[in-house]
């Protein structure tokens, strides 16, 4: 090969990896856009229930055992059991 041919070769080779290696890039770049573009839904947003208006049978158990204990205590002479017990 003459000497006069060498640069423009090795220019070609370099090119031409610059061309590949961008090329790469860019097919990368679409290929993630494409994928970001078309998520699929979430499966469990249709299983999932709205929040309840009623309570449940834990506050319902709360609010009977807040009954019992004031309809106990109500039989009682004033200031017994409505003071702080001594720590």
């Amino acid at each position: 090969m003459p000497t006069c041919c060498a640069p423009r070769r090795a220019a070609t080779r370099t090119r031409s990896a610059v061309r590949t290696w961008l090329y790469g890039v860019a097919r990368r770049q679409a290929h993630n856009r494409l994928r970001s573009l078309s998520t699929p839904p979430d499966p469990l947003d249709d299983l999932r229930e709205p929040a309840a208006t009623e309570p449940g049978p834990e506050e319902i158990a709360l609010v009977r055992a807040d009954m019992a204990v004031a309809a106990a205590m109500a039989p009682c002479p004033p200031g017994i059991g409505r003071t702080p017990l001594p720590r």
